[in-house]
């Protein structure tokens, strides 16, 4: 499960979580305020966390490795994301309307997808 007291750093501006065994991420996450970079890679989430939608500062996304098979919509909530990796997620399909990322989205990475064409 996640450690619930990592909500009581107000200051964390960057949490690596990767390969654990984590499934979910609570709400309370959104306490982090200056949250910036954030990777969950190879955790076991069958959707995307939404409680990450909730983090104002968040510039950096890692949900690599994860068994997300979707692009989600989520992502267009998170007003500052720079930079996304959804590699080996298992994705067949962007959606059409990804150009909506154009004015913050600097960096994505999609590699070790099943995507068969680019909208």
């Amino acid at each position: 499960t996640f450690p619930v007291s990592i909500a009581k750093l107000p200051r964390l501006t960057s949490l690596d979580i990767s390969f654990n065994e984590i499934a979910w991420i609570p709400n309370i996450i959104g306490l982090l305020e200056s949250l910036a970079h954030l990777n969950v890679e190879a955790n076991p989430f069958t959707v995307f966390p939404a409680a990450v939608t909730s983090l104002p500062s968040l510039k950096e996304f890692n949900c690599s490795q994860v068994d997300l098979k979707l692009f989600p919509a989520q992502v267009f909530a998170i007003s500052k994301l720079r930079a996304l990796s959804m590699a080996r997620t298992q994705l067949n399909i962007l959606p059409g309307h990804i150009d909506k990322l154009q004015n913050t989205l600097t960096y994505l990475d999609l590699a070790h997808n099943q995507i068969s064409q680019l909208p």
